[in-house]
């Protein structure tokens, strides 16, 4: 960029091709399907990513194994997932057919309900470090269950908008899917159709 004789801003073409292409590699980058494979499987930043995508996929598959801990669920996916573009998923699925229910120990807790305890308790706990990672990646799960292609901005628009939801403390106890569906359902209605 250089500025005139006038003080007018003067940008050469190149500058705004190069402005141009990254514009277009960001909104590419939104826009196209997120690969829930091995490579990003094993580039968790942490165990509470791995655990919000099990949680979300789980939460929206509505299983009936529920004998199974999300630790559990994670040693699988890490022993068993591979390079395919939808690999994390796909095993997912599979550990609810071959893993062994456990027995609920005595006095252990026990949730009633289709989404047990994954409210605005469990949407804000963790490491305050980690939050971002695992709502991101509960709703990458969820998403991942629900409708692929998962896309980063739909992620992000969903993390924001369950956030902005449980900024009222007293919707504390409305459950996370309740509250992703309204969001999905309304965002829906809102988008024009073809």
């Amino acid at each position: 960029m250089t500025i005139s004789k006038r003080g007018l801003l003067s940008t050469s073409s190149s500058t705004l091709i190069a402005l141009s292409l990254a514009t277009s590699m960001a909104v590419a980058q939104t826009a196209s399907p997120l690969r829930f494979d091995e490579r990003w499987w094993n580039q968790a930043i942490h165990d509470a990513e791995r655990e919000g995508f099990v949680a979300g996929y789980l939460d929206c598959l509505q299983s009936a194994h529920l004998g199974a801990s999300y630790a559990d669920y994670i040693q699988y996916v890490s022993a068993n997932v591979s390079d395919q573009p939808d690999s994390v998923p796909k095993t997912i699925q599979s550990a609810t057919r071959e893993m062994k229910s456990k027995a609920v120990l005595k006095g252990g807790e026990n949730w009633s309900g289709p989404h047990g305890f994954l409210d605005g308790d469990y949407w804000g706990t963790g490491p305050v470090n980690h939050w971002l990672d695992s709502q991101n990646a509960f709703v990458e799960g969820y998403l991942a269950c629900r409708q692929p292609p998962v896309t980063k901005r739909a992620v992000d628009r969903y993390t924001a908008a369950i956030n902005r939801h449980y900024a009222n403390p007293k919707l504390h106890r409305d459950k996370i899917a309740n509250v992703l569906e309204e969001i999905i359902a309304h965002s829906e209605k809102a988008e024009p159709k073809p």
